[in-house]
């Protein structure tokens, strides 16, 4: 069974990870007014920690109690190398900042704690790296610098805010001492947006919306329409933040007749893509508008993570109502995702956007835009989607998907979100919201899987078709 490898937030909020390369592409020379190549290594204190400057403008601090033992750390700054862009949506600033740290950071649990604000979080290992003039508009409107931290485990890359003194040319990103757990090594890079002339034409970056065609003979999907039988059985799918129809559903063929016995099978697939950088209560009734424009007598819809909240939006706009709505991973009950509530919500969605096919400007576009406020915990946008829900004179059947396994982020950001997220869950969604009985589920299943592909995985599909 194909899964699919691009996370849909469905903010819920989908703290999809993956494992970064760690290797970087050298650039052509070094832009103007960056520093030349330089390093230095130096003996550092285990309970003073100590600091390393490369020039005026390169530094690394490295707090008291940081480093598992004295040991000596190397620091390096190259202005030629760029490191390789997490996807076609994202360009990196020239210059990287590598620390080595022979023997580890300090390997002792944290201590779990809520922090309410980020200047509670205690400081770790504060990072500068210069940028050229030339990338200086980019850096400073993406604001996502690229933390790789290397352990036992392997490479892991986030995203975290950072300080930029626009003078200067000077970003400063501190890594939080919980982050800092074994780390033998951490690499910096400044991210930004792709320029519009070098990004490549991927749906998820460009966010194409409007209606999407499931073509078997060929196992695409199209914009281009095409003739339904408004009798046969249907299947409308939604996808989540920071994803398509293309991408979360690439394995639509597997809920086809043509693929499965099963008397639940569809004759027919369509999906809809929408702005997800706007509130659900801006993409619901575009959704409800091109369900009508179908005319479907026969169909269930299937929504994934932040779309399931589209999707039960669009329900008191629908001419018909479906027979079934599946909930795949959403943020559930409409208690909305506590994650949102983080003082660390844009490092979070940015760590995501990294590992999707979205962009920085995308991240600030839904925070800006109150989506992501919308998605808080009774907020009143899901409040009024509650409302409408239980005003439904005919709802459909409700069944839901829950997946119950976490990401690495799980451990890396929990310091962060101890005391906000009861676990276990998927990543992005609690167990306990995506199996709560708020909605009068007919049937429900919890499964081990992540957040990302939960479309995707055999169980969901099995238990979609099984479903009739």
């Amino acid at each position: 069974m194909q899964r699919v490898a691009l996370i849909a937030l469905s903010l819920s909020l989908v703290l999809a990870g993956c494992n970064a390369a760690s290797s970087s592409a050298p650039g052509a020379a070094p832009l103007p007014g960056l520093p030349t190549a330089s390093s230095s290594t130096k003996m550092l204190s285990a309970s003073l920690g100590g600091e390393i400057r490369l020039g005026g403008s390169v530094a690394v601090r490295v707090e008291p109690e940081v480093l598992s033992v004295d040991q000596p750390v190397s620091v390096g700054f190259s202005p030629t190398l760029r490191e390789a862009a997490p996807n076609p949506g994202w360009a990196v600033a020239s210059g990287e900042l590598s620390v080595a740290i022979p023997q580890g950071t300090n390997t002792r649990r944290h201590i779990m704690a809520i922090y309410r604000s980020r200047s509670e979080v205690p400081n770790g290992i504060t990072l500068s790296l210069p940028y050229s003039a030339e990338d200086s508009a980019g850096v400073q409107e993406a604001r996502a610098p690229l933390v790789t931290l290397v352990t036992a485990e392997g490479a892991r890359r986030i995203v975290l805010d950072g300080s930029f003194d626009s003078v200067d040319r000077i970003a400063t990103v501190t890594i939080p001492r919980p982050m800092l757990k074994g780390v033998t090594e951490i690499d910096l890079a400044l991210g930004m947006n792709a320029p519009a002339s070098t990004a490549r034409s991927v749906q998820s970056v460009t966010i194409q919306t409007g209606g999407r065609y499931w073509n078997d003979a060929t196992g695409q999907w199209s914009a281009s329409p095409v003739p339904l039988d408004p009798n046969a059985r249907t299947l409308v799918v939604v996808h989540g933040i920071f994803s398509s129809v293309e991408s979360s559903y690439a394995c639509a063929h597997d809920y086809m007749t043509s693929a499965s016995s099963q008397p639940g099978a569809y004759r027919q697939i369509v999906g809809f893509d929408y702005d997800y950088t706007e509130p659900p209560s801006v993409n619901a009734p575009k959704l409800a508008a091109f369900i009508n424009a179908l005319h479907l007598a026969n169909y269930d819809i299937e929504a994934h993570s932040y779309g399931t909240l589209v999707a039960l939006g669009s329900l008191h706009d629908l001419d018909t109502q479906p027979h079934r709505a599946v909930l795949v991973g959403g943020p559930l009950p409409l208690r909305g995702s506590p994650l949102v509530t983080s003082p660390w919500i844009r490092d979070i969605l940015l760590s995501l956007a990294s590992v999707t096919l979205a962009t920085p400007q995308q991240v600030d576009n839904a925070l800006d835009s109150g989506m992501v406020a919308s998605l808080a915990p009774n907020s009143q946008e899901l409040q009024a989607l509650r409302d409408e829900v239980d005003a439904l004179p005919a709802p459909p059947r409700f069944d839901r998907v829950a997946g119950t396994k976490e990401y690495w982020e799980e451990d890396l950001f929990s310091w962060a979100l101890w005391g906000t997220i009861q676990y276990p869950w998927d990543g992005v969604v609690e167990e306990r919201a995506a199996e709560s009985n708020d909605l009068p589920y007919n049937r429900e299943i919890a499964i081990p899987y992540q957040h990302v592909g939960l479309p995707c995985d055999a169980p969901t599909i099995a238990f979609v078709l099984q479903a009739k």
